[in-house]
């Protein structure tokens, strides 16, 4: 009896032995091991990558499925390629501490993927170079980072980008910077998204002998335009500062664009959009040698403070109707006229402070005849060189000065009282208008020489206006 009970516990024992042997098996076959890490290295004059999703060839290391990657090191000659097929594939590219050159082609070369995440590390520099300074290239394509497909660049690394055998950055299709600190420099533009740019973060510093910002196609319908709503971008341009191949929409953001090209050999406008502008919001500073801001259409102007500055061509100027209203803020220094409509002008609000070297604000083709300026609100002066306004007054406060022809009022069709007078004074005169009570409400450093004055405001009675001296009393 002993002797059987003995063997049925050692029967008992074992099959208890290889029930806990085959446990350690199955949770192997559970959680099996990771097949790759992303991690690729650039050193010695070579590519490294243990991921089986990236492939080796040279200098060049092709990233053939979608997934997350991390990039670090120095390489001369070497290009990273994106070439993922799969319906989908999204790739992340992290880069972490990149320095890479490529004489002849893209650094970043997107084949093929349903969109780059181009992000920049938290704390690392990097830097990218195509081409070579000073070299002059017969036909030159390309850019430092190439995408076919759709591109976003974010994180809150650095990133230096040297397109020197053509553009900066180049996507064909949908182009967004979400954030990190980019400094641009580039033979011919420095973004350029053929279907789409949108700026929403970062800092943006550029230099292009081209265009700084460009979107270049409106062949599906909604495409081409250029968004910024929030960053900093500063733009130095031998072109087009900014340039939508249709509409310019700006909501926020920093901008500050000077162009040094000449206008009768091609664009140099400072923000343009082909089929209308846009603009609510931001801060622009706006140095230019031709128009400052320019709509191929209409535009709208509800927000914003804007120093706008032209040597050779107008302060804001659309083909369309130009529309002002909310609260902008406007001081434009203009070679030309300082606001400009071939059709109608609205100003319904807003403060703009005004130097023209033609007339201040225009309505109507130049040489057709006068349009007509609405304005129902706002606070507005002008010291114009030639022309002052033809207007349609309805509100607001307007003091203009003009040199050569009075400035014109359609009477007949305003509701509120103005007053022109015969009044004359000199490039840096001070003008004043005071009530009958003596109390100053209206007043103007002439910018350039005036022989007319045009004062219209709420409850205007008589006035008198005062310049250098001389004085002439005058009443609506």
């Amino acid at each position: 009896m002993k002797r059987s009970f003995a063997l049925l516990l050692c029967i008992c024992l074992l099959l208890m032995l290889c029930s806990c042997g085959d446990k350690p098996a199955q949770s192997s076959e559970e959680t099996p091991a990771p097949v790759s890490d992303g991690v690729i290295t650039l050193s010695d004059g070579a590519v490294s990558s243990a991921d089986p999703r990236v492939s080796i060839s040279g200098k060049v290391a092709t990233l053939t499925a979608g997934g997350e990657y991390t990039v670090s090191g120095k390489l001369d000659g070497g290009q990273i390629v994106v070439d993922a097929a799969e319906d989908g594939a999204r790739v992340l590219l992290h880069l972490s501490g990149v320095t890479m050159t490529n004489e002849e082609a893209p650094c970043i070369f997107v084949q093929q993927c349903d969109k780059l995440k181009l992000i920049l590390d938290e704390g690392s520099e990097n830097s990218l170079c195509s081409g070579v300074e000073g070299v002059s290239y017969e036909e030159p394509s390309g850019a430092v980072i190439y995408s076919e497909d759709d591109l976003d660049v974010e994180g809150s690394g650095k990133l230096t980008v040297n397109g020197f055998i053509n553009n900066g950055i180049t996507c064909k299709d949908d182009l967004a910077i979400q954030g990190g600190e980019l400094t641009i420099t580039a033979a011919n533009n420095g973004l350029r998204g053929s279907e789409s740019v949108e700026i929403e973060a970062g800092k943006l510093t550029i230099v292009a002998g081209g265009d700084g910002v460009k979107s270049t196609s409106a062949k599906k319908e909604g495409k081409g335009y250029i968004s910024v709503s929030g960053g900093e971008i500063s733009v130095e341009a031998g072109g087009d500062g900014i340039a939508a191949e249709t509409q310019l929409l700006i909501s926020g953001g920093t901008v500050s664009v000077t162009t040094t090209g000449e206008p009768e050999l091609g664009s140099c406008k400072g923000l343009k959009g082909s089929t209308g502008v846009q603009i609510s919001g931001g801060t622009f500073t706006l140095d230019t040698t031709d128009h400052c801001i320019r709509s191929g259409g209409d535009a709208e102007i509800s927000g914003g403070s804007f120093s706008l500055k032209s040597s050779m061509g107008r302060g804001v100027s659309a083909w369309g109707t130009l529309r002002f209203s909310g609260e902008p803020s406007l001081v434009v220094d203009a070679i030309e006229d300082g606001l400009y409509s071939e059709t109608e002008l609205y100003i319904e609000g807003g403060s703009f402070n005004i130097a023209a070297g033609e007339d201040g604000i225009h309505a109507g083709q130049s040489g057709s005849g006068e349009g007509i300026v609405t304005v129902t609100g706002g606070r507005i002066l002008v010291s114009a060189y030639q022309d002052g306004i033809a207007l349609r007054i309805m509100g607001g406060a307007l003091l203009a000065c003009g040199k050569y022809k009075p400035p014109k009022t359609a009477s007949a069709e305003s509701s509120q009282s103005s007053i022109f007078a015969e009044l004359g004074g000199h490039a840096g005169s001070a003008l004043t208008i005071t009530d009958g009570s003596g109390t100053v409400i209206g007043s103007l450093n002439a910018v350039y020489p005036f022989t007319h004055v045009l004062f219209s405001r709420a409850g205007l009675g008589v006035c008198e206006l005062s310049c250098e001296g001389s004085s002439v009393s005058a009443q609506p």
